[in-house]
């Protein structure tokens, strides 16, 4: 969790908020998180955890009680105020080779391992900068994870095919932003703000490690959304 102090009116001073949740079986939740909330601009990060049951190849879905309690130790008797947020908490077991897990469903994860491929990086850098798709705190522009094959591979042959750009340089391959495995790669972005480049085999040998990985570690599914920073 993170928190950040966005309006505070009133008898503030000395005043902190204890965040904990709740949700139905099978899921089980434990851990608070407590930090001050006194005056505007403070930030504090906290752990709730989940516990979930969800069988192998298929997801639940289990909504949260998160609750916020507000209260003043320095004022006798006080008994804070709570607010309760739903959150939609997605457990799977759908990654091969890869453990079970969950996350808060609508949050959307950024990938930065990008970052260490130096010539992908600039490409994707430059496409984001004339207008590209998959910019950080943009909504509207995220990417949307694909997990069909044949899509996949149409969208790569429809940008990086030979047909489409010729014969590679040698020790070079064709990268396209953004990635064939989106519902955004291929022809689906208009053109200036797609594109194309060559870039070293190793770096593109690595790339489709560092996004099945990111797709892994962050769980992001078929549909799912998510950004790209480098």
């Amino acid at each position: 969790m993170h928190v950040k102090v966005t309006k505070a009116f009133g008898l503030t001073a000395g005043t902190v908020t204890t965040l904990t949740a709740t949700c139905t079986t099978p899921c089980k939740s434990s851990g608070s998180a407590t930090g001050p909330t006194a005056s505007v601009g403070q930030d504090w990060d906290g752990m709730l955890f989940f516990e979930d049951a969800v069988v192998k190849d298929e997801t639940h879905i289990n909504v949260a009680t998160i609750v916020m309690a507000p209260a003043n130790p320095a004022f006798e008797g006080q008994k804070g105020g709570s607010g309760r947020a739903a959150a939609e908490i997605r457990c799977d077991d759908t990654f091969r080779r890869k453990n079970p897990g969950c996350v808060v469903r609508h949050f959307i994860p950024t990938m930065t391992e990008m970052a260490q491929l130096p010539t992908i990086a600039a490409s994707i850098r430059s496409i984001q900068q004339r207008g590209g798709v998959g910019v950080p705190n943009q909504p509207l522009k995220a990417l949307t994870r694909i997990t069909d094959e044949a899509r996949i591979e149409k969208n790569r042959q429809a940008v990086c095919g030979r047909s489409v750009v010729g014969p590679a340089p040698k020790g070079m391959q064709c990268d396209e932003y953004p990635f064939a495995s989106t519902l955004n790669g291929g022809t689906a972005t208009p053109k200036d703000a797609r594109g194309v480049a060559w870039v070293p085999a190793e770096e593109n040998a690595a790339q489709g490690g560092l996004l099945g990985g990111f797709y892994a570690k962050n769980r992001v599914l078929n549909g799912d959304h998510f950004y790209v920073r480098v």
